[in-house]
Order: C-alpha cells, then structure tokens, then sequence
C-alpha cells in the first residue's frame, strides 16, 4: 500500500514541479542566448542590457523553484494530513507510518529533482558546466582534502533534505494535534509556526552543546591555560593532521546530530498522528 501512497503522492508534487522546471529552463535559456549574443556582439549595448536582466531573472527563477517546490510540499502535506483531503486521507486503509513516510519520501524526492534542475539552469544561463570542479575547490581550499571528508560532507548536504522536511512536518503535526483548553477557534497554523520557533530553538542549543563539548574534548577545558594557545595554533594551521582531524570530527558530530534529530522528530510525528489526532 505504500507503493500505491507514493506513486500518488508523487504524480501530484511531480506536476507542480514540473510546471516550476518548465518555466525556470525557458528563462535560463533565454538567459544563456543573451549572454552569447552578448559575447558574440560585445559592441551591442541592448544584449549586454538584456543579458544581464535575463541573468538575473534566470537566478530568481531558480530560487523561486526549489523554495516553491519546497513550500509546496509543506502546504500539500498540510491540507491531505490536516485540511480539505484529510477526512478521506484518513478513511484509507493504511497507517499514519504509511501516510507520513510516503510525504515524506515524495518531497524528499521532489527537492532532490528541483535541486538538480536549478543545477542545470544554473550551467545553461551562466553557459558554465565547471560547477562541480568549483565546488571540489572551494571544499579544498577550506581545509576539506581527503576524499572520505568530501564524502562525508556531500551525505550531510544530502541528508539534511529530509530533516528539512520533517522539522516542518513536525510542526505542523504539533500544531495540529496540541489540546488547547478553549471554547473559541484556535489558529492552527499559528501554534504549528510556534512549534517549528520552539523545536528549532531547541536543536540550534542541543547542537551548540555538542559542538562545545567536542571542542573541549578536542582542545581541552576553556579554563585552561593552554587553551588560548591551542586554540591559536589551531588557527595557524592552515592544513596538516590537526586541522583535518578536527573537520572531520565537526562533520561527523554535524552527522550523527542530523540522525539523532530526524529519529526524534519521525518519533514525535508518528506518536502525535497515532494518540493526538482529531480532525475540527
């Protein structure tokens, strides 16, 4: 049944992302014609106007489809959950594991897609394909050498998607399913953007905490004496084992918070939608 879940869930969000792509690849390559036009006829002063406006458009096309295809996810999960499709939605013969897990692996997907096309446009309207060579020396320059970091760093860039997704799907359902003690009508949406403030608050100061406990175990207590001139020498260093070792350990810290978060978040979702919920 989940199957069934996803190819529907995915049909709709593919449809609306689709409209997106089209619409940012038509711009980008207007963009990447001006922009030859332009270097074709440098002495002709509209297409350097027209390839720089193009250009621009072409950037605001492409920010406009990944967070409208990201928003877009959020309301769709929002009003099949919660609103005009969640009476039927909830009369189907699945569970609300099954319900939550085809959203969220939908979107996931669609973000994905919506990140690779804005990748494309980007390459078409700039009519540059060096962007990963880019990306690999940017990671270089910052101290990122060794393979297994690159890696590291790419899976963390990649697993934040879904962690996106679920601090938003978390709100909503926190919002959607707190008990308030009224007679009057509650803003439901109002409590899920108070949800998503406080669980946001709280992963921001559970991440800090570990980042400072990791550096005290990495350099030693901020009481020291030493510390100062560990932390100096640190800064100096502009590569070696010490500095490598120390971005690795940030990484992996950056890593195993984004999987401690996520179970948190899928068990806070899960229990709310099986105990809490009640349709208004």
């Amino acid at each position: 049944m989940l199957g069934k879940l996803v190819f529907y869930d995915g049909k709709i969000q593919l449809k609306f992302l689709s409209s997106l792509c089209i619409v940012s690849v038509l711009i980008s390559l207007f963009a990447g014609g001006m922009g030859w036009l332009c270097e074709a006829y440098p002495n002709v002063m509209v297409f350097g106007i027209f390839s720089t406006l193009t250009l621009g458009f072409s950037i605001l096309a492409i920010i406009a489809m990944i967070f409208g295809n990201t928003v877009y996810a959020v309301i769709y999960f929002r009003k099949n959950i919660f609103r005009d499709e969640g009476y039927l939605t909830h009369t189907l013969p699945v569970t609300k594991a099954q319900l939550f897990f085809s959203k969220l692996i939908t979107s996931t997907v669609s973000v994905y897609l919506s990140i690779l096309v804005a990748c494309l446009c980007a390459c078409i309207g700039t009519r540059r394909w060096d962007y990963i060579s880019i990306f690999l020396d940017m990671l270089e320059e910052s101290g990122v050498q060794e393979t297994g970091t690159v890696v590291l760093s790419v899976i963390i860039l990649i697993f934040l998607i879904p962690v996106t997704l679920c601090q938003f799907y978390a709100s909503l359902v926190l919002g959607y399913t707190w008990k308030v003690n009224s007679g009057n009508h509650t803003n439901r949406d109002l409590l899920s953007f108070a949800s998503y403030i406080i669980l946001y608050m709280v992963q921001q100061a559970f991440a800090l905490i570990c980042i400072l406990v990791y550096l005290v175990i990495a350099i030693g207590s901020p009481f020291s004496s030493e510390f100062v001139s560990q932390m100096e020498s640190l800064v100096e260093k502009q590569t070696g084992d010490a500095v490598m070792s120390y971005i690795q350990g940030v990484l992996g810290i950056a890593f195993g918070l984004n999987v401690i978060v996520a179970v948190i978040l899928i068990t806070i979702i899960l229990w709310r939608l099986n105990h809490n919920l009640d349709l208004e």
